[in-house]
């Protein structure tokens, strides 16, 4: 008897009821990671062109290099400890950053530290952990802050400067942008040293007076933005570091779409296919011969990559030197050598190739040619 009791209970929990013949409701197996959690980045100032942030304790989720994906910046906190090689004997925030390599490598979780390059020290000695003194009083401590400006992300290092009154005192800010490092394995970025602001208010408290001058520092870094912009060279385009795309020999730059306007001539030398190929002329290219091997660039605009499609083109002669400066009503001679002729080109950069030539190259979509 026991026995067929058992066998009944058994059967009507196996068929989801219960013995008040209620469905028991299925256990949901399917495991979720949807959850997150909150962001604790303050955002203390903004803009129209600029946004300060400052960090909690904790993890602090921020997209660090615009890429759409969230990195992350991790902050502790420390009492009175020896923090590895630091001596730290007063309150310290200490200060991580990571970038999220997800786009650039799909398929792994790799994430890449940030560091900061030592001033006047051999490349490869950095700062890893950014260590910030807790503000404890008058005239000690400091700040770290993260700008995003124009496209760019800024590191903020806010300290006391003294001066002549022994009561008061100024801040400097020293200021890092984040750019590529290059081939250093395991820190794909890093914050390069830019200059540093020094307050003109004076008074009793780093935080203050930081508070005080945020305006005026904001503008002192859009005008460092400005001006690393605005004539950007050849050479200074060139000088920095590249990184892969998903394309052979072709490498994205941190201007990529950066406004150039470079004076160049007509190359005779290379190949001119679906664009224009200059060689530059600036102070550090003089005398350049049309001729031979130049620091070129290709100048190009999608609009007008199917010009060599018939169907669509039934005029096409085969010449894209003329079709182009046709295209932006730019007079030229067909008798003469207006290969040399010096032509005004500005335009984006879309990025570096280094495959169809004898060097590398930037990509510059065009905007205007002029004369």
């Amino acid at each position: 008897m026991k026995k067929i009791i058992f066998i009944f209970l058994l059967t009507l929990l196996l068929s989801g009821c219960s013995l008040n013949n209620k469905r028991v409701p299925e256990i949901n197996t399917e495991i979720k990671n949807e959850y997150q959690a909150p962001s604790s980045v303050n955002l203390e100032y903004e803009d129209g062109e600029a946004k300060i942030y400052s960090f909690s304790q904790g993890l602090n989720n921020i997209d660090l290099n615009f890429d759409g994906l969230d990195d992350a910046v991790f902050v502790s906190h420390i009492i009175g400890a020896d923090y590895y090689d630091y001596h730290v004997f007063f309150d310290r925030d200490i200060y991580s950053f990571y970038i999220n390599n997800q786009r650039t490598e799909p398929n792994s979780d790799y994430w890449s530290l940030v560091t900061r390059e030592i001033t006047g020290k051999k490349i490869g000695d950095f700062d890893k952990d950014f260590v910030v003194p807790e503000i404890l009083g008058c005239n000690g401590g400091g700040l770290l802050r993260l700008a995003k400006i124009n496209n760019a992300t800024y590191l903020l290092l806010v300290s006391p400067v003294e001066n002549d009154n022994k009561s008061d005192m100024n801040v400097q800010v020293e200021i890092y942008k984040l750019i590529l490092s290059g081939n250093l394995r395991g820190s794909d970025y890093i914050f390069s040293y830019v200059d540093t602001f020094i307050s003109k208010n004076a008074d009793c408290g780093v935080e203050s007076i930081y508070e005080a001058e945020t305006p005026n520092i904001v503008k002192f870094v859009k005008s460092k933005s400005e001006g690393d912009n605005k004539n950007l060279t050849y050479n200074q385009l060139m000088s920095y570091k590249l990184e892969k795309s998903d394309t052979p020999g072709y490498f994205n730059t941190e201007k990529k779409g950066k406004e150039i306007e470079w004076q160049a001539k007509i190359s005779d030398y290379y190949s001119q296919v679906t664009g224009i190929k200059f060689c530059v002329i600036d102070e550090e290219h003089q005398n350049v011969d049309i001729n031979q091997p130049c620091d070129m660039f290709w100048a190009f605009a999608d609009e007008l990559m199917d010009a060599d499609n018939i169907a669509a083109n039934p005029i096409w002669d085969g010449n894209w030197v003329k079709y182009i400066l046709n295209s932006y009503n730019v007079p030229f001679d067909e008798n003469s050598d207006y290969f040399d002729d010096i032509y005004n080109v500005k335009g984006v950069v879309n990025g570096i190739d280094c495959a169809p030539s004898d060097k590398c190259s930037p990509d510059i979509e065009i905007i205007s040619i002029n004369k």
